[in-house]
């Protein structure tokens, strides 16, 4: 099928296909830092529907954003101060390459006359295919930033109870907390 389309489409195809490729990472990477970002604002969905222990969620920043950013000698105040900056200023970035690579394809489809949404669905779902691994590693990423907020969030409310040097030894032997 190759043979019969000319250098300048399969050029033009190529870039299309490309800039499909970088939507698809950002995408990716955007549900990432998303989830970044809501738990550290508090804003994370409950999964484990752990608002019905908290009337409001803690904002609890992910230990991964913490490995990035490590601050020490400030107080809670500041450091939810940069973290916030951080990992929204990195959202923004993300959100500014996808609008940029969004433009960039729709010009190109725009000024592909033969361009079509069968071709755009055959070009993501090879594209797809050549990213699961990735993307499934992204999504495990995401979700232990979930799971890990939960348990977080728990331990949180488990020691606003005031537990007795029994009940915090009894609960950190039994649960690994």
């Amino acid at each position: 099928m190759t043979e019969t389309i000319p250098t300048t489409d399969m050029e033009d195809l190529s870039e299309m296909a490309r800039l499909i490729y970088k939507i698809m990472i950002i995408q990716t990477y955007h549900l990432l830092w998303t989830a970044y970002y809501k738990s550290g604002k508090g804003e994370l969905d409950n999964r484990l529907r752990i608002d019905a222990f908290f009337p409001l969620n803690p904002c609890i920043w992910p230990k991964q954003i913490k490995t990035m950013l490590p601050l020490k000698n400030m107080d809670q105040v500041e450091k939810n101060r940069i973290y916030h900056n951080f990992t929204s200023k990195h959202l923004s970035k993300l959100d500014s390459q996808l609008k940029e690579y969004q433009h960039k394809l729709n010009l190109k489809v725009n000024n592909y006359p033969y361009y079509s949404f069968t071709i755009q669905n055959r070009i993501e779902s090879y594209i797809e295919q050549n990213i699961k691994s990735f993307r499934s590693t992204i999504e495990h990423q995401t979700e232990l930033v979930y799971y890990d907020y939960c348990i977080r969030a728990f331990k949180l409310k488990y020691f606003q109870q005031n537990p007795n040097a029994y009940q915090v030894n009894f609960v950190t032997v039994k649960s690994f907390f």
